[in-house]
């Protein structure tokens, strides 16, 4: 996936520490964000997510605590997830707004 006009991989890894609440992680030295791969559906998304907030918030110089990058990418996530038809538009470049009142 493309961050910032930066080519990210996304990979699974199992050491990461769901105990500790770690479910995935931006690694900005190697381009990657790692994700547990034992997570699915709506975890897995809602933390790639996550991790891209946090990649687009460091590769932008900017600092933002943990808890307010989580609760953004919580928040954007099911914005996107409660409203396909826009986040679709929105990623295609088209008209979200179509008439007024709408």
């Amino acid at each position: 996936m493309k961050i910032l006009g930066i080519e990210v991989a996304v990979v699974p890894d199992a050491r990461i520490a769901p105990e500790r609440g770690n479910f995935g992680e931006w690694r900005p030295g190697r381009s990657q964000i790692a994700i547990d791969p034992a997570l699915v559906g709506d975890q897995q998304a809602e933390t790639l997510l996550h991790e891209v907030v946090e990649a687009v918030v460091s590769g932008l110089g900017m600092e933002l605590e943990h808890m307010k990058l989580q609760a953004l990418a919580r928040g954007v996530y099911a914005v996107l997830r409660d409203n396909p038809a826009e986040a679709q538009a929105i990623i295609r470049g088209k008209r979200v707004v179509t008439r007024v009142g709408a």
